[in-house]
């Protein structure tokens, strides 16, 4: 951590014999490297930042920290493509923020619909029920618990989907972002994330079942 000083995880100290298997095992080409008369590769410091610090302005001061020592002789952090990543990652985020918000009116239609058909399907039994005396409310209440039911059913669907996809691509994109990105490891949702996608199926459910109730005569 004195290498860097404030905002460094860790530093590792990469050999030139460890600098070049790296390469050889991320890039596969044998012949490449049978090609050097000598290792080509120098002798590195490979230095991992703070969380706090994993920003272009947190790169840049440990970058700038590095550059005064006298006994380095250049820093490599691909500040270009941190950039370009950033903006890429930025669109990312754009996209899955647009598609969510798709997927959501899509759920909340589907889901208001259901419970629509489901009150027509019932209308004889709500009539007598309401000539008895059940309130509005008793009888809003079953296809309000049934919307809420669809959502969970609904985000717990995709939550196995999503569990699905990431175990069969996991391993085949860990080698490219390992190429890329260096340590990072994909990850799965955390259990937080977990439970806050069923919550937000459960909470559209709520939604559309209101909708659907209230703007449809039960009897």
């Amino acid at each position: 951590q004195g290498a860097g000083g404030e905002g460094v995880a860790w530093v590792e100290i990469v050999s030139r014999g460890e600098a070049l298997e790296r390469s050889r095992r991320r890039l596969g080409n044998e012949e490449l490297f049978e090609s050097f008369e000598e290792n080509p590769l120098p002798v590195s410091l490979e230095i991992r930042l703070a969380a706090e610090r994993r920003s272009q302005e947190g790169f840049r001061a440990v970058r700038d920290r590095l550059e005064r020592f006298e006994q380095v002789d250049s820093v490599a952090g691909g500040e270009a493509w941190l950039e370009g990543y950033a903006r890429a990652l930025g669109l990312v985020r754009s996209a899955a923020f647009g598609i969510g918000a798709i997927l959501g009116a899509a759920a909340l239609l589907m889901v208001g619909i259901t419970i629509r058909l489901a009150v027509y399907a019932r209308r004889a039994e709500l009539e007598i029920l309401s000539l008895v005396g059940a309130s509005r409310s008793f009888l809003r209440t079953p296809f309000l618990v049934e919307g809420v039911l669809q959502g969970t059913g609904g985000g717990l669907l995709g939550l196995v989907l999503l569990s699905t996809v990431f175990s069969a691509l996991g391993p085949r994109v860990r080698d490219g972002l390992a190429l890329f990105l260096g340590w990072t490891e994909p990850a799965f949702l955390t259990p937080d994330q977990m439970l806050a996608l069923v919550v937000l199926g459960a909470g559209l459910g709520l939604v559309g079942a209101v909708v659907a109730v209230w703007n449809t005569r039960l009897a």
